[in-house]
């Protein structure tokens, strides 16, 4: 330890202005109708109705192939009936997505009696599945896997697919399937992400890019990395201070370059103790993570849950997920996710910390033109508070020896606007 403390270390600061009002934060939605509590169920949203749609799923009976929707307007649940007798297996950790041009939610891959790789189309207009591939490990197609990363391109009519687990354990591989001509085509490259699976996605349409996050390989992984989706080249976007690792997380894209990150699991497959509720955000511009507020009620930890963004309304919904205890059916809502880092202020009060790594006696100098009562706090990465104190223009000093190791944000808040700065403890 004294050998450590001799050691020169590396400076990580990241400074972080972002606004934020009261109604900034989550909001259980109170539903009617009668879904059952599920994990790894995919979903999609239609504006045109504003309804939430999800679609199979792993619940206490075992996994289903129901087709459910909840109606935003009413926030009632209620099961998708069909004209179709063939439908596609039961299963989980599939994806789903939603190809406006013909109306239809596409459901591809995922796991349940087996593996599977077949595509299917349920269609709004006449309530009607339709297998648009067939399931099977042929050539010139991927081997049937579960837990992908996969997102729909409608510019280009593809369905986009990165990694999984197959059977023939993770693999790496890039696969695009064209709607138009139902075929597969290999757009493997030569540099591409680790091998992984149980990983999370979403597309940045404005961006012409698939997002992907995390997942697990031999352990969690908390990379990030951006594909073209005209181009199928890969770019690791992963900066020096990230997210904990984990896998099974969601993760939406809400314009202006933002992806956002909830939940996950931060342990072993199968370990359900390991559940995180923090909420990220990446930007493809600053390629930079932060984390965002999150007021006292918010959802529990989870991963494997559902989560769609509505941008009209500028709102995340979650759904489900298994929990530390249980398998969830709760409906979540975060409001204003794309204008929190937005400041429309200009005299904002400042935070000065050193020494910065710390390991004993860490002061706080808070610079404050507008004279506002601000609280400050000190969080870990999983948002929860370390020390908290109401403050204007003074100087504080806080003892961190007693705390572990790691990555810990000393925050200013008022009603105007929250700022944060990254410390790292190294004793």
């Amino acid at each position: 330890m004294k050998l450590q403390k001799k050691l020169h270390l590396i400076l990580f600061l990241a400074w972080y202005p972002f606004s934020f009002t009261f109604s900034q934060a989550w909001t259980q939605i109170t539903t009617t109708g009668a879904i059952a509590p599920r994990s790894n169920a995919s979903a999609i949203y239609i504006s045109s109705q504003n309804k939430m749609f999800v679609f199979g799923g792993n619940t206490a009976a075992g996994n289903v192939n129901e087709l459910w929707c909840l109606d935003l307007n009413s926030n009632n649940w209620s099961l998708v009936p069909t004209n179709s007798a063939q439908l596609p297996a039961p299963r989980y950790t599939h994806v789903s997505m939603y190809d406006s041009l013909l109306n239809r939610m596409l459901i591809w891959s995922g796991q349940g009696s087996a593996l599977y790789n077949d595509v299917w189309a349920f269609n709004f207009n006449d309530s009607t599945w339709t297998e648009l591939f067939a399931d099977g490990n042929v050539a010139g197609a991927p081997l049937k896997r579960y837990g992908t990363a996969t997102v729909f391109d409608p510019l280009n009519r593809n369905i986009i697919n990165f990694a999984g687990f197959t059977t023939a354990g993770r693999f790496d591989d890039t696969w695009s399937f064209k709607l138009d001509s139902l075929n597969w085509t290999d757009q493997t490259n030569t540099f591409f992400p680790l091998r992984r699976c149980l990983t999370s996605q979403s597309f940045a349409e404005d961006r012409r890019a698939m997002i992907v996050f995390g997942g697990q390989s031999t352990g969690n992984l908390n990379d990030i990395w951006s594909l073209n989706a005209d181009t199928y080249v890969w770019t690791d976007l992963t900066p020096v201070q990230s997210p904990p690792s984990r896998h099974f997380p969601s993760n939406v894209y809400s314009g202006n370059g933002n992806i956002i990150v909830f939940g996950g699991n931060s342990l072993n497959q199968g370990n359900i103790s390991g559940g995180l509720n923090d909420l990220w955000r990446f930007n493809l511009d600053t390629q930079l993570w932060d984390t965002l507020p999150q007021s006292v009620i918010k959802p529990l930890q989870r991963f494997g849950h559902s989560a769609i963004y509505i941008p009209s309304q500028d709102k995340m919904i979650i759904f489900g997920g298994q929990g530390t205890s249980s398998i969830l059916s709760d409906t979540w809502e975060y409001t204003g996710i794309s204008t929190v880092g937005i400041s429309n202020i200009s005299n904002e009060s400042s935070i000065n910390i050193f020494p910065n790594p710390v390991s004993g006696l860490l002061n706080i100098k808070i610079n404050n033109s507008s004279n506002i009562k601000s609280q400050l706090k000190i969080t870990n990465v999983l948002g929860e508070n370390i020390f908290s104190k109401e403050i204007q223009n003074n100087e504080t000093i806080v003892d961190m020896s007693t705390l572990q190791n790691g990555i810990y944000f000393v925050k200013i808040e008022n009603e105007y606007t929250i700022q944060t700065k990254q410390i790292i403890v190294n004793k």
